[in-house]
């Protein structure tokens, strides 16, 4: 059985080290396989001092893997 697009968002982020919490912070559809969503990377200086940023990524989730891209401002 195939998962919620939230739960495979976000287990596709832990990959990457970017914290993503569905349960705050729904994707947001923009095509039949886009989403919108906000997370926060886990770098060195937001583990450790706290400087954390949630930032704008976009999910690609067709097929079966989701891939993950940064919005680049």
């Amino acid at each position: 059985m195939n998962k919620p697009i939230p739960e495979r968002i976000q287990e596709a982020c832990a990959t990457l080290n970017i914290l993503y919490e569905p349960q705050n912070n729904m994707p947001i559809k923009l095509t039949a396989d886009c989403y919108l969503f906000y997370g926060t990377e886990v770098t060195d200086a937001c583990h450790n001092y706290g400087q954390c940023k949630e930032e704008l990524y976009y999910a690609i989730t067709g097929g079966k893997n989701v891939t993950i891209l940064k919005e680049v401002s």
